[in-house]
């Protein structure tokens, strides 16, 4: 029997790790992991967590190589910062609901820090100042097997626009 490749759960900007519970529910808990931020969701923050970057470091030695990342929103800019900077962590990525890092305002998407905050006040400050964004040729250099889109369109929180 063929071994499995390491199935890794990166929750979006709630770090609700709970967000992938209908889905995990089905799966054998040895074939995954649902990481956790520190800082988000109820965990103790990390004094040397202080940037997305940062973050991006301490979940990298939390995860094997080869494993595949299953990322909602701010995890897809993980995920896909973890595939550019070190790919032998990365088998393929599977993107949802995420920018993966591009900035979308120039296709009609809003800036959600404002709200964000509101809604998530106990969340690091660094987070929601954070500005990390990737390029279009950055995203051009993934090389694993992704579900970033292809097409000539694609869409963003209800908002489509055109691709890069």
């Amino acid at each position: 029997m063929t071994e499995m490749n390491p199935l890794v759960f990166l929750p979006g900007a709630s770090g609700s790790r709970n967000f992938w519970q209908p889905l995990i529910g089905y799966l054998k808990p040895e074939h995954y992991q649902v990481v956790a931020y520190p800082g988000f969701d109820g965990l103790a923050p990390k004094p040397e967590i202080q940037s997305l970057a940062d973050l991006q470091h301490y979940l990298s030695a939390q995860i094997a190589d080869d494993s595949i990342l299953i990322a909602q929103s701010m995890g897809g800019v993980l995920a896909v910062g973890l595939a550019l900077s070190q790919p032998e962590k990365v088998k393929a990525l599977v993107l949802i609901a995420t920018s993966g890092g591009l900035n979308l305002q120039p296709y009609g998407c809003t800036d959600w820090r404002t709200d964000y905050r509101e809604q998530y006040q106990h969340v690091p400050d660094w987070f929601v100042t954070d500005q990390t964004e990737f390029s279009a040729e950055q995203l051009a250099q993934i090389k694993v097997p992704s579900s970033w889109p292809k097409s000539k369109y694609y869409c963003c929180g209800g908002i489509s626009g055109r691709s890069v």
